[in-house]
Parts: C-alpha cells; structure tokens; sequence
C-alpha cells in the first residue's frame, strides 16, 4: 500500500489548498505525510489482502533488522516461525471480518534473535466492504518483556529462597496484628497451617503466638518508635502448647497507606541446648582438672610424708634397740606401728590419686582390699561401720593392684557418701564361679531410681552438685574391670541401698620363688646411699651402721653420685630413692649401668606400684617401700645380691 492511498480527500465544494502547476499539491501532500510516517516512533506494517508487505517505515525495519527495501513484498508470516505464523494466520481471519484488535507477536529478526511486537491491527475495505488488506501500527515490546520475564525470574528465585529460609519469615498488619504472609519455616516452626495462619491475629482471640503479651507490646512499642528492631529475644508457643525461644528482627514497612512488620524469628531452642552443653562440659572438664591437680598435689605431699615417717620410723627403730626397759621398748613399738598405719594410709592415697595402667602381673586380691580399707577407717571417720565378708583363702588375680585399689576406693567413697548420716558399708568376695571372682560393695543409703541406675556409668553423668564430684568413680571403675577382662555391674532399688559387684577372673596361686643365694656378709659391705632429704640420708646411713654395715656414703643426687663412682672405688650396693629433683631413680640408675653394668642397687620408693615397674624387675634390682624400720632394711640387705634373671 503506497501512502498516498492514506492522503485524506477533500470535502466537496472544498477550495484547493494550494495553488500551483499541476500535482504539486500532491506531490507536497505525499512527502508531507511520508516524513510523518518515517519520524513517528512507531512502526507502520502494510499488507495486500495476500499478506504480502506493501508498507514498512523505517522504525519498523530497524526492529525487525532489515531494510525497508528488504522488507517490501515480502511475506507478513516469513517473518515468523511455524508456530507464531499460525497464531497470526487465525488473527487475520478475524481482521477480514473487519475486526480491529490489538495482540503480541513474536517475530525473528534478521540475525535470527527474537523481537516481541505489539501490533494494533485495523483492515483495509473498499467501497463495497471487501477485505483488501490490513495495516497496523507497531510497538517494541522486547526490552519490556525482557525486563518483565527477568523480574518474574528474580520473584521465583526470591520466593523460592523466601520459603526454603531456615529462619521463619512473615509479613503481619502493624496495628490489627492480622497475619498477611508467611513462609515454610513459619508454618513447620509454629506447627499451623497455611490456612489456620493467614488472615488471623497474633494477639490471644486470636493465634497467641506469643507466650508473654508484654513482650509483644514492647516489641511493638520499640518497632514503631524506631523503624526496626533487632535481636529481640522472647518465648513463643507452638499450635502443641510447647514453648521455645525464639530470637526476632524485625522493620516497619509501609504497602498501600497501612504499616507492617516484615519479621524473622529464628528458633534459639539448639543454641540454648548447645551452650548449656558446652558450660556443662566446660565445668566438667573443670572438675576434672582439679582431681588431676589434686592427684599432683596428693603425690607430692605423700612423697614428703613418706620422709617424715622414714625418719619417725628409723628413729623409733634405732633408739627401741637400746630402750631401757620393757616400757620404753613399747613406747617405740607404738612409734613404729604408727608409722606403719601411716605408711599404708598414704600407700592407699597414692593408689586413689594417681592409678597406674593395669599391667600383666597378679596380686592377692584380699591384700589389695585390706589396704583399701585401711584408707577408709582413716576417712570414714566412724561414720560408717565397715564390714568383711572374704572368700576363704587366698584369691590371685591378673591386674594392676593399684588401678584395682582405685576402682574399689571409688566404689566405696560413692557408697560413703550415700550415707552422709552413718550406716554400713560391705567388702564381700565370693568364688561365684571355678574361674571367676566377684567383689561387691554394697551400702545402706537410700539407693537409685530407675531412670539414675540406667545413667549411673556414663562419663560425668552425676547426681551431686557442683563442685561435690565430677562423674566420673563409676565409669573410671567400668573402665578398670573392662581393662582386667571382667564386668562391672550395679544392682539399687530406692530405700534398699546400692551393690556394686566387680566380676574378675581369678588365677591358680603362683608357685614358690626359689631362695636367693646367700648374700654377703654385713660386716663386709660397702654401700653408696642417694637420697635428696637430709635427714633422710641421716637417719638411713645410722640405721645401716646399726644394721652391720661398716661403710656408708651418702650423695644428696645423681649429679654427685656419677662424681662419686668416677673417683671412689665401687659399692657393693646402691640404695637410690626414686622420687629426686632433677634426676630420678630410673634415671640415675641408667646412669650406674653405664659404668657398672652389674651393680646391685635398692630402689627406696613410698611410690604404690613401684614393684611392678618393668625397669625394677630386672636382675640385680629390688625395692623396699618407705618408710621402713630397722628389721626391715637388715632383712632386706640379706636377700641381696638378686638372683641370676629375676629380680631381688
């Protein structure tokens, strides 16, 4: 369609507009509305009654890419691909009919991209009414489309985030608290439905959300005084009726004229939990410190104590050889028995500090157990009355006696402190089986509940206070009968008192040590003594002169006993004590085999276990315990020097 066909005509009667030689008015005309056509913003698209192009401006060849001359003639559906040309096939059918509409197609420009078109579409009649083409103005849609298809594309991603936040999320009327919107995790968080939660107040009438009604009013107060709040900590209920914590922010928002609150509320219930752990176990790791620190402190004092007792105990010893009467002699047997008690006392404390790892040695059940309760009439201070039931005759089992002592101390300091206004407490042995023993401790407190029993061995679980026990005596005692191949089970009723019954396996009794050969004489003996107490060293090297041996020399350290055996001649023994600054009896006994490989030496030792050190069962090594009197070091020197492969 030329555009001079769309030149209005004139009224009848009308007089020309312009005067001038022939077609000039016309030709005026045309280019007056050609400029017109080509400066519009719009595209212009004309089309004969075979959808051919007749018409195109040159806003509408840059949409589309081409030139007007490309464009000319061609095809109206060329322009389009199958499926958009048969849209626009059913659009024209209407158009012929002489319906105008407008509607969005889909073209393929020139380099093959796609361009969204709306076209306002009006058919071209002739004087008869009949269908002679059609022609539209055309606006670029595709940036609009464009932006609108990525707005909607970051609506989805956003909602799509909106509802798979962990944090609940909601959009509710400021002033009628009327619940407009919400996400997944607030209908999982508060346990509603969508429906049961839309449209509905927060305040009681309504859903009561929020358990304290003043924590809402100055949640509310705060958000609208100050446009947003953060952090605001308070307790919300669920649709169940269970409470939690919940941590909220919000801001006020203003849609339409009304106010809102867009606010998240995250569930505090697992950090609550977490940090109530973490201080659990901070203060049981505490506790626990401090028994490790007590065990240090336990070790040192007992060191000590075991030099003030070597030199109680010399000393009644020596001067009880020359007592003057049978009275002055008790007097100093009451000195030593004394020391005795003391020195089993601080054996037993030593055991209950600081347990050694269970080794492969056996003990004498019976014995380890009357050193535990030694150590308990010392604490128990009346208290309690402590009852024996043993097995008869002696039972021997696989072990470590020290880590076996403390098993049973723990046992029993649980059982004593069942019964802080007195009761007794039972040691019993049975021989339940030909290869097995058990060992109960059993107490008339008021026994566990159910729910305690089934807690009572795990790790730090306790029923005390603060500060009264870490939780940790029955798992450590658990953990020695496991260590030892045995079990360890609890049998309580409330009002009916506690068992605790250790199950061991037992061992056949050792067979008879053959007799060392004879040692040297006394009188005959040179003897280098090491001992870092001064008094000690005192004391020790009187009590070998009383005890026969004729020359003693004393060194305050291993330092001044590798001097010692460079420049003197060499003893026939060394007695070292295990517990020095600086170097220790293994230490220095390390020391000795360098120069003197086959060197008897004494180990002098209040440590609990020390016999059962592989280093000290060795030949040509023994052990006395501190403190020791006189009888006994005499009795021990005669059982030196140590048989060929076992120890003295």
């Amino acid at each position: 369609m030329d555009p001079k066909d769309l030149e209005p005509v004139p009224p009848a009667g009308a007089e020309p507009a312009e005067t001038g030689p022939p077609g000039a008015a016309l030709r005026a005309s045309e280019a007056k509305y050609r400029l017109l056509l080509e400066t519009i913003q719009e595209g212009l698209w004309a089309i004969d009654r075979d959808s051919r192009t007749t018409f195109a401006n040159e806003r509408l060849a840059r949409m589309l890419g081409y030139s007007v001359e490309e464009m000319r003639g061609r095809h109206l559906f060329s322009f389009m691909d199958a499926q958009g040309a048969a849209v626009g096939s059913d659009l024209l059918g209407r158009r012929r009919q002489g319906a105008r509409e407008a509607h969005e197609f889909e073209f393929l420009r020139k380099d093959g991209s796609r361009a969204c078109l709306l076209l306002d579409t009006a058919p071209i009649l002739d004087e008869a009414g009949c269908y002679q083409g059609a022609i539209a103005s055309v606006m670029d849609l595709t940036e609009v489309r464009k932006t609108e298809d990525s707005l909607r594309t970051s609506e989805k991603k956003y909602a799509r985030i909106y509802d798979l936040s962990p944090e609940a999320i909601d959009l509710t009327h400021l002033e009628s608290g009327v619940l407009v919107e919400c996400n997944q995790s607030f209908i999982r968080m508060f346990g509603y439905t969508r429906e049961e939660l839309l449209g509905r107040t927060t305040l009681p009438g309504g859903l009561s959300l929020w358990v304290n009604r003043e924590d809402r009013d100055q949640f509310l107060a705060r958000l609208k005084a100050q446009g947003e709040v953060l952090g605001f900590e308070s307790s919300f209920r669920r649709k169940d009726g269970s409470v939690f914590t919940g941590m909220l922010s919000s801001s006020l928002l203003e849609i339409g004229g009304d106010r809102f609150s867009q606010c998240i509320c995250r569930d505090m219930t697992e950090r609550i939990q977490a940090e109530a752990q973490r201080r659990q176990l901070d203060e049981q790791l505490n506790r626990t410190q401090a028994l490790e620190a007590l065990g240090v402190l336990v070790g040192g004092v007992a060191h000590n104590l075991n030099n003030v007792l070597a030199v109680i105990m010399g000393t009644a010893s020596l001067h009880g050889q020359d007592a003057a009467g049978p009275a002055a002699l008790e007097d100093f047997q009451i000195i030593s028995d004394a020391c005795r008690v003391g020195r089993a006392v601080i054996k037993s404390l030593l055991l209950f500090a600081q347990p050694s790892q269970p080794g492969q040695t056996s003990f004498e059940l019976h014995a380890a157990l009357g050193e535990v309760r030694t150590l308990l009439e010392s604490t128990a201070a009346h208290r309690v009355e402590i009852l024996e039931r043993f097995a008869a005759g002696p039972v021997w089992v696989q072990g470590d006696a020290g880590s076996f002592s403390h098993a049973v101390m723990n046992l029993c300091l649980n059982a004593l402190e069942a019964m802080p206004g007195g009761g007794t407490l039972s040691l019993a042995t049975a021989l339940a089986e030909p290869d097995w023993v058990e060992v109960s401790v059993t107490d008339t407190g008021p026994g566990m509940a159910p729910e305690v029993l089934g807690r009572a061995l795990q790790p730090f679980y306790t029923t005390k206070e603060v500060g009264k026990g870490a939780g940790l005596g029955l798992s450590m005692a658990y953990g020695v009968a496991k260590a030892h191949g045995g079990a360890l089970r609890l049998a309580s009723e409330p009002g009916r008192g506690t068992t605790a019954t250790l199950r061991l396996p037992r061992l056949a009794p050792p067979g008879r040590d053959p007799a060392p050969p004879p040692a040297p004489a006394l009188e005959a003996m040179h003897v280098f003594l090491v001992d870092d107490d001064e008094d000690v060293r005192y004391l020790m090297s009187r009590m070998l002169r009383k005890a026969g041996v004729p020359r003693v020399r004393t060194f305050a350290g291993g330092a001044e006993l590798a001097e010692g055996l460079r420049t003197l001649d060499p003893p026939d023994l060394v007695i070292l004590d295990q517990n020095m600054p600086g170097m220790d009896g293994v230490q220095v006994m390390a020391l000795i085999r360098e120069r003197h490989p086959h060197m008897p030496i004494l180990i002098s030792s209040g440590q609990p276990d020390i016999e059962d050190w592989e280093c000290f069962r060795r030949p040509g090594v023994g052990v006395i315990s501190k403190p020791f009197n006189l009888e006994e070091i005499r009795a021990r020197l005669a059982r030196f020097p140590a048989a060929p492969g076992g120890g003295a």
